[in-house]
C-alpha cells in the first residue's frame, strides 16, 4: 500500500556469527557463505515437509510413542512440557502443538536478517511481508489483530440464534442485544431525526441558538452542572468523581479536576504533530506533579475557588445525594489537582453571563449526542473534518456499533460469552503461575541492585509482593446474578437507539459515584518471552519515574531514600540519552517522553528471562521444536520481540512518534540491546548493532 513503512533490512546478514547447533538439527539460522546455496535448498525443502505432510508427522507420532513409550507417557498436552535434559536437547517436541507452534514462529522471522544488526527484522520480517497494512488502517500490529479477531468473535455471537437462546436467560445479554439492534436500525434513526437531541435540550433548560423559551431568571448553572454530570456524564469546566485518594489509596474520596481541554477533542488538539510535541512538557507537568495535589475540606476549597456561581457544597450535594444518599456538609474533604487552574476556571465563570454559559454548555450537550441522529448528522461532521484536514473515513454501521457494544458497558456479558466458548480454564491458572513467576524473578532482580540501600529495597520487595494481578477476566462475570446486577438500572429499548445512551451514560457515571464511602477494593519459552515479558513490564511501571512515588499501599509518598533517588535517575539519563538517538526515517524517538515505557520495556525483559530460567532450573530443560535450531533462549527473545511487529502509514507514523510508547521496532530492539543475555544467545560481536559496548540499564 502506498506510503506504507515496512522497515524491513536490505542488507545480507555477511557479519553473521555462527550460532552452535545440533549436528541433526535444520540449519535454520546461522551459516558460512559457502554452505549457504546448500542450506537455502535444504531449508526450502523441510518448511515444505513440515507443512504440507502432517498425516506423515500424525503416523511418525504413533511410532515414537510405541517407542519412547515411557519417557511420554507423562508429556501433557501443551506445546511443551517440562522433561529431562538429558534428551529434551536431542528430541524435538513433535506434537500437533509443537509442529504449529514451530510453523508459527517460521512464519514470524526473516533468517536473511542478521539478528546481531537488526533484531527487529530479523524477528518481524516474516510477519511484515506476510501482513501488510490492511485498507483503512494507519498502524496494524499484533494488538491489532487481537482486536480485529475480538470484533469478528462479538459479530459472530450478535448474529448467532443459537447465542441467542443459551443466554436467553441472562438479561445483561439480552440489554446488550437489544442495544446493538437499536444501533443498527438506521431506517429508525433516521425517521426520528433530530426529535430526542430537542428533547434533551428541552430537558436541560433549553437553548437560546435554536429556541426562545430560555428563561435567565429560572436557569440554575450548578443544578444543571450536577444533572449533565450525573446523567450524561459531560463535564463542561470542571470534573468532579468518585476514586481512590491518591496518598490514602484504601479510601474512596471525592475528586474535583478542571476539564483539561474546554470542549476541544484529543484528535485536533494533537492533528498537528509538531504542536503536540511541544504541548508534552507541558502534559507532564499537569498530570506528573505530585505538588498539584492538594486535600481539604469543601469549606476550603470554597474559600479559594468558590464564587456565587459556583458553590461546591450546592453542587456536590447535588450531584452525589440521589446516588448516595450522603448529604454533603462542608467539613467533607475533596482531592483538588491544580487549585490555581480551578481558581482561575471559576473567575471565568463569574464574569461570564449567564446566556453565555448556558449556550456554552449545551453545545456540549449537542457536541456529545448529535452523531447519535442519523445521516444527516453524519454527514455534517463528515463535511466538517474533510474542510478540516480533507480527511474522513466512513465507517460500516455494523462495525460502529460492536464497537460502541465494547465500549458502551457490555464488555462484561460479551467477555462472559467469550469465556464460556473460548477460553481455557487452564490459561487462567497458567497464567497466574506466569505472573508469581515474573513477581518472584522482579524480587530476586531487586535484591541483586547495587544503587539500592536495603531499607529502600525492603520497601520496594513489600510493594513487589503486595501488587495485585488482573488475569483473564473477573471472576464475577461467570455469575448470572453478579453479573445482571452490574446492569439492574439500564434500560435498553429495540426501537430508541438515543434514550439507550442516555441509560447507559447515567449508569456509567452512577457507578462510579456510587463508590463514595466504600473500600477499595504454548512453549514456556515463547510464553514467558512474549506474555511474560508484558507482565514484567507492568510490574516494572511500579517502580518507574512515576511509579515510585507510591508505595505498598499504592498511597504516594517519598519513600525513596535520597542517595537511591539520587542512583536512579542517573541510570533514567543514560536511557533517556540512547533511546533519543533512535530514529524512524529520519524521525528521532522523544527519549523523555517515552521514559516511563522505556524503562518498563527493559525491566520486562529482564524480569521474565529471570523467570524463565527459574521455571527451567525446577522443571528442567523443555524439548526443541521442530524443524528448527533454534535454541529455547533464542526463541525466548523472537517471542519478545513478535510483540512488537507493526507496519504503519505516513500517518499512523505520525500518531506513533507522539505516543508515549517507543516505536514497535525500538521496542523490540532497545530492550535486546541492553540486556547482555540476548548477544549471549545469539553469539553477538561486541560492537555490533545489538550488542553495543555502551548499555543502559536500570534494573541493574
Amino acid at each position: 500500500m502506498e506510503g506504507t513503512k515496512f522497515s524491513l533490512a536490505e542488507g545480507k546478514a555477511e557479519n553473521r556469527r555462527d550460532i552452535p547447533s545440533s549436528p541433526d538439527s535444520v540449519k535454520l539460522l546461522m551459516t558460512t557463505e559457502s554452505q549457504k546455496s546448500d542450506y537455502e535448498h535444504r531449508l526450502k525443502k523441510k518448511v515444505k515437509l513440515l507443512i504440507c505432510c502432517v498425516a506423515f508427522l500424525v503416523t511418525i507420532i504413533v511410532i515414537l510413542a510405541v517407542l519412547f513409550g515411557v519417557l511420554f507417557s507423562k508429556q501433557a498436552k501443551s506445546a511443551m512440557q517440562p522433561t529431562q535434559s538429558s534428551w529434551a536437547s536431542v528430541y524435538p517436541c513433535i506434537t500437533k502443538e509443537c509442529v504449529l507452534t514451530s510453523t508459527e514462529l517460521l512464519n514470524y522471522v526473516d533468517t536473511t536478517v542478521d539478528p546481531c544488526e537488526d533484531f527487529f527484522n530479523y524477528a518481524c520480517g516474516g510477519w511484515i511481508k506476510r501482513n501488510p497494512l490492511p485498507d483503512k488502517e494507519t498502524i496494524w500490529n499484533q494488538f491489532s489483530k487481537l482486536e480485529a479477531e475480538a470484533d469478528e468473535f462479538v459479530r459472530d455471537v450478535l448474529e448467532s440464534k443459537e447465542i441467542h437462546a443459551k443466554y436467553s436467560k441472562l438479561r445483561s445479554f439480552q440489554k446488550g442485544m437489544a442495544y446493538y439492534k437499536s444501533c443498527v436500525d438506521i431506517e429508525t434513526i433516521n425517521r426520528r431525526g433530530s426529535k430526542p437531541l430537542d428533547d434533551l435540550i428541552r430537558e436541560y433548560g433549553s437553548w437560546t441558538i435554536t429556541s426562545g423559551e430560555w428563561d435567565q431568571n429560572s436557569w440554575n448553572m450548578v443544578e444543571y452542572l450536577a444533572l449533565m454530570r450525573r446523567k450524561l456524564s459531560i463535564s463542561p469546566f470542571f470534573t468532579a468523581f468518585v476514586g481512590a485518594d491518591p496518598r490514602n489509596s484504601s479510601e474512596n474520596i471525592i475528586q474535583v479536576n478542571p476539564t483539561a481541554s474546554l470542549g476541544l477533542s484529543q484528535s485536533l488538539l494533537t492533528s498537528n504533530s509538531s504542536d503536540s510535541r511541544k504541548a508534552m512538557p507541558l502534559g507532564r507537568i499537569v498530570y506528573d506533579d505530585p505538588k498539584l495535589y492538594k486535600k481539604l475540606k469543601i469549606k476550603e476549597l470554597n474559600r479559594h475557588t468558590g464564587t456565587h456561581k459556583i458553590d461546591w457544597k450546592e453542587y456536590l450535594d447535588q450531584l452525589l445525594f440521589p446516588v448516595t444518599g450522603f448529604r454533603i456538609t462542608n467539613e467533607q474533604e475533596v482531592v483538588v489537582y491544580g487549585i490555581d487552574f480551578l481558581a482561575n476556571i471559576t473567575n471565568l465563570l463569574k464574569e461570564t453571563s449567564n446566556r453565555t454559559l448556558a449556550n456554552y454548555m449545551m453545545w456540549m450537550v449537542v457536541d456529545s449526542f448529535y452523531l447519535r441522529l442519523g445521516d444527516v448528522f453524519d454527514d455534517i461532521s463528515k463535511n466538517f473534518y474533510l474542510n478540516l484536514d480533507n480527511y474522513w473515513e466512513p465507517t460500516r454501521r455494523q462495525d460502529l456499533c460492536i464497537q460502541l457494544m465494547k465500549a458502551k458497558y457490555f464488555e462484561a456479558p460479551l467477555s462472559r460469552i467469550y469465556v464460556d466458548q473460548l477460553f481455557s480454564g487452564d490459561s487462567k491458572k497458567f497464567a497466574k503461575e506466569l505472573a508469581d513467576g515474573i513477581r518472584e524473578a522482579f524480587e530476586q532482580n531487586l535484591n541483586d541492585l547495587d544503587w539500592m540501600d536495603d531499607k529502600t529495597k525492603h520497601v520496594a520487595i513489600r510493594k513487589a509482593k503486595m501488587m495485585k494481578e488482573n488475569i483473564g477476566y473477573p471472576d464475577y462475570i461467570e455469575d448470572d446474578k453478579l453479573l445482571d446486577n452490574e446492569f439492574k438500572d439500564v434500560i435498553c429499548n429495540q426501537s430508541t437507539y438515543f434514550e439507550n445512551e442516555l441509560s447507559l451514560d447515567e449508569a456509567s457515571t452512577v457507578k462510579d459515584l456510587s463508590a463514595l464511602g466504600k473500600p477499595v477494593d504454548d512453549s514456556k519459552a515463547m510464553l514467558y518471552g512474549g506474555v511474560g515479558a508484558i507482565m514484567g513490564h507492568e510490574l516494572t511501571h511500579g517502580f518507574d519515574v512515576d511509579g515510585r512515588r507510591f508505595d505498598a499501599k499504592g498511597d504516594e509518598r517519598d519513600w525513596w531514600s535520597k542517595e537511591t533517588l539520587a542512583a536512579f535517575k542517573r541510570k533514567t539519563e543514560c536511557l533517556k540519552r540512547q533511546y533519543s538517538n533512535f530514529t524512524i526515517d529520519g524521525e528521532t524517538v522523544d527519549g523523555e517522553h517515552t521514559l516511563s515505557e522505556n524503562i518498563a520495556d527493559n525491566g520486562g525483559i529482564k524480569q521474565a528471562f529471570r523467570a524463565y530460567k527459574n521455571w527451567v532450573s525446577k522443571n528442567g530443560e523443555e524439548q526443541r521444536l521442530p524443524g528448527m535450531n533454534f535454541t529455547n533462549e533464542q526463541i525466548f527473545f523472537i517471542s519478545f520481540a513478535r510483540n512488537w511487529c507493526e507496519v504503519f502509514s505516513s500517518q499512523g507514523q505520525d500518531i506513533i512518534m507522539t505516543s508515549e510508547h517507543s516505536p514497535g521496532p525500538w521496542r523490540a530492539k532497545g530492550p535486546v540491546m541492553n540486556f547482555p543475555e540476548f548477544a549471549k544467545a545469539f553469539n553477538c560481536r561486541l560492537g555490533s548493532p545489538m550488542n553495543p559496548v555502551a548499555k543502559c540499564d536500570v534494573c541493574n
